[in-house]
């Protein structure tokens, strides 16, 4: 895992796996981590821009996943089921 520190101060947290895309593939988690596909020809310098470019939206997407795990009553310790 690698983290972007961003200029107003906050992080970024992502995991690069390189494989063989067309296209690189971003995909956020509830933990607040994105987990970055890539070819082996993009540099890690033109992932971090684009990330960095895209921090905001991100961010907010992480936020949103864990606000509704909390609704519907997901945690880490399990997820209730018919009650």
């Amino acid at each position: 895992m690698k983290i972007i520190s961003l200029p107003d101060g906050r992080e970024l947290k992502y995991e690069l796996t390189r494989k063989r895309v067309k296209n690189i593939n971003m995909r956020v988690s509830s933990n607040g981590i994105v987990q970055v596909s890539a070819n082996n020809r993009l540099t890690i310098e033109n992932i971090e821009a684009i990330l960095a470019e895209r921090a905001d939206y991100f961010l907010n997407a992480a936020k949103q996943l864990q606000e509704r795990e909390k609704r519907m009553g997901i945690s880490d310790d399990g997820m209730r089921w018919l009650g």
